[in-house]
Order: C-alpha cells, then sequence, then structure tokens
C-alpha cells in the first residue's frame, strides 16, 4: 500500500481500512520524489496486517 511518486497536487482525506498485505517486501510507505513532491496530509490507518515480509 503506498501513497505517492506522482505528488504535484498533494494527498489527503486518506482512510486505508482493512487491508493485509502479504507476502511482499514493503507494506505501508508514503512517498515523494525531492523534485515533485507535495504536501501529504490527514492519513488514517485501522486494521492493517502484513504477513510474511521480506
Amino acid at each position: 500500500m503506498s501513497i505517492g511518486s506522482e505528488l504535484d497536487s498533494g494527498a489527503r482525506d486518506i482512510l486505508v481500512r482493512n487491508l493485509t498485505v502479504d507476502d511482499t517486501p514493503l507494506g505501508v510507505r508514503t512517498k515523494s520524489d525531492v523534485g515533485r513532491g507535495g504536501l501529504v496530509e490527514r492519513v488514517a490507518y485501522g486494521n492493517v496486517c502484513l504477513k510474511s515480509l521480506w
């Protein structure tokens, strides 16, 4: 579950709920490039399960 990369206008009011991430190198992340980032605000996570991260 990723938020970001191409965030020229930013991201806001995001709800992530009832998420299971299985068998992956990454879990939950927020990302942006230095040259094209925007503000990320009001992000909420609930009931998130990360299984078998490698």
